[in-house]
């Protein structure tokens, strides 16, 4: 049987508000998905965002990507679309996704298709170079959200620089609820400043 998820109960620690008090009471009745980038690196990464991020949410839950365990070097995207789906559709409550990379590919994928409609999205490190090597239009995909939605991006990810990245998604960020913050000065697929990001995960989503 194919392996979902892992499932987080949220801690009881301590964060420090960004927001006022309803964004974060609100937040907490949410559920957050995170969808992993694509290398064994991505997941241990991804867990350690995963506790960065718990205390803000009601559950969590991490995307376990078969190519991990059968040591294959890409992820399936239609297999992990699919799993997304099955997860996603199952919940009664609000959800959000936080997705890296290759996990951004398959979370845009599920919402394009009308499979699954998070109520907020973030992407770190979005991969232009795969989707274009996909024939994937993700100008039309960005101006199809209609979700709150934040794109963080170092200013030269090796995968997409930001730059790449603003000039495709001018349209979207007029027409759709997109929002892109530039990391600069770091020419990496790395978002490892993990008190950075949820400060910006926490002001995004306590302001929608």
């Amino acid at each position: 049987m194919a392996s979902i998820c892992r499932r987080s109960e949220t801690g009881t620690g301590k964060y420090s508000a960004q927001g006022n008090t309803n964004a974060m009471v609100r937040l907490k009745t949410m559920k957050l998905i995170l969808m992993s980038g694509n290398s064994l690196k991505n997941r241990e990464w991804i867990y350690l965002v995963e506790n960065a991020l718990k205390p803000l949410f009601s559950q969590t839950y991490v995307m376990v990507y078969e190519h991990w365990a059968q040591a294959q070097p890409m992820a399936d995207i239609d297999l992990e679309a699919a799993k997304l789906a099955t997860l996603a559709q199952s919940f009664n409550e609000d959800y959000a996704i936080f997705a890296k990379s290759i996990g951004s590919v398959i979370t845009l994928k599920d919402i394009v298709a009308g499979k699954i409609a998070p109520q907020q999205l973030v992407i770190t490190g979005l991969p232009l170079n795969l989707i274009n090597e996909l024939g994937l239009d993700i100008a039309d995909w960005l101006k199809s959200l209609t979700m709150p939605t934040l794109i963080i991006q170092n200013s030269d990810d090796p995968v997409g620089s930001f730059a790449n990245l603003a000039n495709i998604s001018a349209e979207a960020v007029q027409q759709a609820k997109l929002k892109l913050i530039k990391i600069p000065g770091n020419n990496t697929h790395d978002y490892d400043d993990l008190k950075y990001l949820k400060s910006l995960i926490q002001d995004f989503m306590g302001a929608e």
